[in-house]
């Protein structure tokens, strides 16, 4: 079952993300490689995920979680996983968090450019050369890049069998 994630919680500090017209239009988004739809749909096509290109729901306006400077460009449920498309510009981070149970692991795929993923302390590089990182249950962790940008897709593993304010804990 496929169903589009719905924002509509306002932001706090669980992070649920919010549309806002305060963001720049999807087409507007700069250093986005020249095709993202595509790199995103042939990764999620590899991973056997049941979803086709047609079946992505991009937002027109992306969203933003609280705390964070990334750009989510795509953020639905495939079945009980909640599968994420995010932009992270040059020098940003994104919010310093864990997931709590019933969830399962966050798993980082990369698309494009590079970043580092700080794991419980411990940083390793997410690029070309490392397009894949776990982060465990319950590992506080964040997403940061230095000179260049990062495309990422994300898989966070049973979310939908937690509560949105309890998807990201913030610490």
């Amino acid at each position: 079952m496929v169903e589009s994630f719905r924002p509509g919680f306002p932001i706090d500090e669980s992070g649920v993300s919010i549309p806002t017209t305060e963001q720049p239009k999807y087409k507007d988004l700069i250093n986005l490689p020249g095709n993202h739809r595509k790199l995103i749909a042939e990764r999620i096509a590899k991973l056997d995920i049941p979803l086709s290109e047609s079946e992505l729901k991009f937002f027109e306006f992306p969203n933003r979680h609280n705390g964070s400077d990334a750009v989510y460009l795509l953020e639905q449920f495939v079945d009980e996983d909640w599968l994420l498309a995010s932009h992270l510009e040059p020098k940003r981070n994104t919010s310093r968090h864990k997931h709590i149970a019933p969830m399962g692991t966050e798993q980082y795929y990369w698309l494009a450019g590079e970043a580092i993923l700080n794991i419980d302390g411990e940083d390793v590089p997410l690029d070309s050369e490392h397009d894949f990182r776990v982060v465990p249950l319950d590992a506080v962790h964040q997403l940061r890049t230095e000179g260049a940008f990062v495309l990422t897709l994300i898989v966070m593993k049973n979310a939908r069998l937690v509560t949105p304010e309890n998807r990201h804990i913030r610490v």
